[in-house]
């Protein structure tokens, strides 16, 4: 018969706690994000502190997930604005982007390149 050996880990702070809130704010269930965030503790730790909190503490569970999709929401929002601007401004809306445009030194990411790629 053989027992999966349990590491006992420390107590999480309110501190950490606060902090773990606020990481589910930023990177929602990115376990593995969030563990990056806590060099002593590992994804599974991570995850368990999740659970625990979801039993515990619904609401703010709840209410950082929001935070999650509103920052998101927003963030997509901003995009659009600055490609409709952008469009705009280099009149782009007659004809199909040069992709050289966008030079590594843009302030586009990969996900950007690829939108303004279907325009």
């Amino acid at each position: 018969m053989s027992f999966k050996q349990r590491n006992h880990t420390e107590k999480w702070t309110e501190e950490e706690t606060r902090k773990f809130l606020k990481a589910i704010e930023i990177f929602g269930s990115d376990f593995s994000m969030i563990a990056k965030l806590f060099p002593k503790r590992n994804r599974a730790q991570i995850k368990n502190k999740f659970r625990k909190e979801e039993k515990e503490k619904p609401a703010e569970i709840d209410d950082a997930f929001k935070r999650h999709r509103l920052s998101n929401k927003r963030s997509l929002k901003d995009r659009i604005k600055n490609f409709q601007s952008m469009l705009m401004n280099d009149q782009l809306h007659d004809q199909r982007p040069d992709m050289n445009k966008f030079n590594s030194n843009s302030s586009l990411d990969s996900m950007d390149r690829v939108i303004i790629g279907d325009i």
